[in-house]
């Protein structure tokens, strides 16, 4: 694409509009831009033109900049040539073939530079975006004169394009009518995106070089010689049976070898193990086909250990009497490599990000639906008693009767409230277990023992291993997952039937298990059951009351003395819960 020429694209919705808001199109960035990013990181592209055109896409489309444009700074001159152009409906509309640089664009193409100025061209200090969130509210300076054309730029971002030579190629920017408030995530995958333009137009201009380098090699062999002996890259010219003819001095600064060192092993070890199989694939085929192939990308070991990638482009030049080789390019692209890793990590980070933002707000959601409904019941029947008392005259058997529903009401506000609170002090860590030694025989007596008197429809039988061994908690703590359990097990076995407590010793640990003939637990709702605020769904267990705090609160309780909890269950078969504790004390 000529400078003189720029490309320019656009896109609209579906219904022929323009893009929306600037807020509606904020709100696409997290699941659109990181997919289309996602995307984009693992395409490889025939040509800088097509990655140029997929990256200004990307951001007009997901970042809520309506425009977007590459530039090529012209050295000497003050000003950038338009390379190609992205622009939306209702964006910045057209631009001239060139824009004079604002100040802070200009300083890095200028003869005379700063310390600083010098430094950051040269790669020692990391280049940083221009970012105007408002022209009508910043200094016109940050931003060229030819956006405050017809259409104005109200928002304005700026990223430099600096090469791995340090030298500033242009800027890629973004653009928009509105104002913007981006946020540094934002900023930084722009910068993100720049550093990968910079690969690929670096590539290119390697590419070039490398096309008039094979010219040469065609016309003369001397001068070949000549070349690759000052050559960044490693070059390598292979025999047809795979051993190394010649090798470019450059390959001990790549992998720390001279060159004579090599050849005279054969290159055995140089390269990583994981690759080896295939490398000798593609020699294979590169020795079949003449002419060029490649780009592959390979792993080689340096000779301080670490692993250094390459990607490697060779041409058969065997059936050329002026070389009789397969000449092998092989390009240093680990810095790249790390690139696209981190590109990787932050959207495995902002998907974690979102993941834990979507799981809070469905725990806050759950939360206020419970609570309101758990905390409104008992709170009617408190005040409505209270207002028959205050309004009525009752004999004392009525007032004792409403003052016990009164005292009922009182009290499974209070646990609820206990719940709430023990929840969140054991989520902060604010909680202490005292340990001791415990039979915990005896704790799972004395909690059975007290509600055998609570319920007649259930018969709650013992089945405990009379050698378990002490084990160390702190008895208040596990007297409240009993009960927890005991008291689920009574309330989802609403028609009664027996429950069983069991206790085992299974290798280093303690199992508890307490079974019921209840309703039973869904499939899907048995790796749920132990969140905070969760109630299962089906209409028998939607009307027997609780805050889905208790397991939640007994799973940390376990979890905090070294064990494990767990149920199994089916719908209309009853359930088992069971947890583990570990042996820690001797019964001796």
């Amino acid at each position: 694409m000529s400078a003189e020429q720029p490309h320019f694209t656009g896109s609209a919705h579906k219904d022929g509009s323009a893009s929306g808001s600037a807020p509606a199109r904020q709100a696409s960035l997290s699941n659109g831009y990181l997919h289309s990013l996602s995307r984009l990181a693992g395409r490889s592209f025939a040509s800088t033109e097509e990655a140029t055109r997929a990256i200004l896409r990307l951001i007009t489309q997901n970042l809520g900049m309506r425009t977007s444009l590459l530039t090529r700074v012209v050295a000497g001159e003050g000003r950038a040539e338009v390379i190609a152009v992205e622009s939306e409906p209702g964006g910045c509309g057209a631009f001239p073939a060139s824009l004079e640089l604002s100040e802070r664009e200009r300083f890095p193409a200028s003869l005379e530079l700063s310390e600083r100025e010098r430094r950051l061209v040269a790669g020692a200090v990391r280049p940083k975006p221009v970012v105007v969130m408002d022209t009508q509210a910043e200094p016109h300076a940050l931003v060229p004169a030819a956006c405050l054309g017809s259409v104005p730029a109200r928002s304005y971002l700026s990223v430099p394009i600096v090469l791995a030579d340090g030298t500033l190629y242009g800027f890629l920017c973004a653009l928009d009518p509105e104002p913007h408030q981006l946020e540094a995530a934002q900023e930084e995958l722009l910068v993100i995106l720049a550093r990968l333009l910079a690969t690929h137009i670096e590539r290119d201009l390697e590419l070039a070089r490398r096309q008039r380098i094979e010219e040469t090699l065609r016309v003369s062999e001397a001068r070949f010689r000549a070349i690759v002996q000052h050559a960044s890259d490693v070059i390598v010219v292979y025999a047809a049976d795979g051993s190394i003819l010649y090798l470019s001095p450059s390959v001990e600064r790549a992998l720390g070898y001279t060159p004579d060192e090599i050849i005279a092993s054969q290159g055995t070890g140089l390269i990583h193990p994981e690759d080896a199989e295939r490398r000798e694939a593609i020699f294979q085929e590169m020795a079949r086909r003449p002419g060029l192939s490649g780009p592959f990308e390979l792993r080689y070991c340096h000779r301080n250990g670490e692993v250094r990638w390459f990607e490697v482009l060779a041409n058969n030049c065997l059936d050329d009497p002026a070389v009789e080789g397969i000449v092998v390019y092989a390009r240093d692209i680990t810095e790249r490599k790390h690139t696209e890793a981190e590109i990787a990590a932050a959207l495995e980070a902002q998907r974690a990000a979102n993941a834990e933002l979507e799981r809070i707000n469905r725990i806050k959601s759950e939360f206020i639906a419970v609570v309101s409904h758990e905390f409104r019941t008992p709170l009617t029947g408190i005040l409505g008693f209270a207002e028959l008392l205050a309004e009525g005259d009752f004999s004392p058997e009525e007032v004792r009767e409403f003052a016990e529903e009164i005292r009922t009401s009182a009290r499974r506000l209070t646990r609820l409230i206990n719940e709430l609170l023990d929840f969140e002090r054991m989520q902060s860590g604010w909680i202490t277990m005292r340990f001791e030694p415990l039979d915990l025989n005896n704790l799972i007596a004395g909690v059975a023992e007290s509600f055998r008197l609570t319920s007649d429809k259930h018969t709650i039988v013992l089945q405990l291993d009379p050698a378990l061994p002490l084990v160390r908690g702190d008895r208040d703590r596990l007297v409240q997952v009993l009960t927890n359990l005991l008291s689920n097990a009574i309330k989802y076995s609403p028609a009664g039937g027996e429950i069983r407590i069991i206790s085992e010793r299974e290798g280093a640990e303690i199992r508890v298990g307490i079974r019921d003939q209840g309703i039973g637990i869904a499939p899907d709702a048995l790796e749920k059951i132990f969140e905070p605020y969760f109630r299962a769904s089906g209409p028998e267990a939607r009307s027997i009351e609780g805050a889905g705090l208790g397991l939640a609160i007994a799973r940390q309780i376990i979890q905090m003395h070294g064990g494990r909890i767990w149920a199994e269950s089916a719908p209309g078969k009853g359930s088992t819960f069971w947890f583990t504790l570990p042996v820690t004390v001797d019964a001796s």
